[in-house]
């Protein structure tokens, strides 16, 4: 695989000024970091009441090879609808993955500098992230997923 180094002059220059980070263990970058630097692990046993609650198949807890382990993204339930122009309404229907990606995509704007989200230029957030789900969907099935990791990105429009 060869990559083309050489700038694209028909491209608009884009720079990284902004990142963030929601993972099990850390709600944000530095504590991402500081999580690898110290060896932190940040998936845990979880008891067969916990994973029943969560919606596990009781068939697949019984499966000898399964493994009762958990990770727990942390504020989860914090979601400040009021930031985001949502109604309280509209934000207790709204999938709980996307509100976390929601503030995750104002904590990469505000880490960048951006502090109000009205302005004459245009910013964008870039995710990338993988199927989990799906994955371990397909391997309990002895399926195969060849899919690579989603990479979305979103262009936030100037308002004025």
């Amino acid at each position: 695989m060869t990559h083309d180094l050489e700038p694209d002059a028909s491209a608009d220059p884009i720079a990284i000024v902004g990142m963030a980070a929601r993972v099990p263990g850390a709600g944000d970058l530095r504590q991402f970091w500081r999580n690898l630097v110290d060896g932190v692990e940040s998936i845990r046993p979880a008891t067969r009441e916990e994973l029943l609650a969560r919606g596990a198949d009781p068939a697949t807890l019984d499966d000898p090879s399964w493994v009762n382990a958990t990770t727990v993204v942390d504020g989860f339930d914090e979601f400040d609808a009021e930031l985001f122009g949502m109604t309280s309404r509209e934000a207790e229907i709204t999938d709980p993955q996307h509100r976390v990606f929601l503030e995750a995509c104002h904590s990469a704007l505000t880490d960048g500098g951006k502090t109000r989200l009205r302005s004459a230029h245009c910013d964008g957030v870039y995710r990338s992230g993988g199927f989990h789900a799906e994955r371990q969907a397909a391997s309990r099935d002895g399926g195969i997923i060849a899919r690579p990791p989603t990479r979305q990105g979103f262009r936030l429009p100037a308002r004025r």
